[in-house]
């Protein structure tokens, strides 16, 4: 059996960038994130939750957070696909 994984994409709205990052957890990483627990989003807070992107598995959210950090095509694509955009 697998367990979900989730892509999700956070807003900083001190510097009005994205964050993309994928987790089995999704409420507790966000928590993490608005708590200043994860180095990379440390001092971009406040961050608010864009996008949530739900896989079968946590290997196949992780191929693909890595496939939208490197593509932003690839990324929009994948929202207007799910009618996200």
């Amino acid at each position: 059996m697998f367990i979900k994984g989730f892509v999700y994409i956070l807003h900083s709205l001190k510097d009005n960038k994205k964050y993309i990052g994928s987790t089995i957890n999704l409420k507790n990483r966000l928590i993490k994130h608005n708590s200043g627990e994860v180095r990379s989003t440390k001092f971009r807070r406040p961050l608010v939750l864009k996008y949530i992107l739900e896989y079968d598995s946590i290997k196949i959210a992780s191929f693909m957070e890595k496939k939208f950090k490197k593509s932003h095509d690839i990324l929009v694509r994948e929202l207007k696909k799910r009618k996200l955009l």
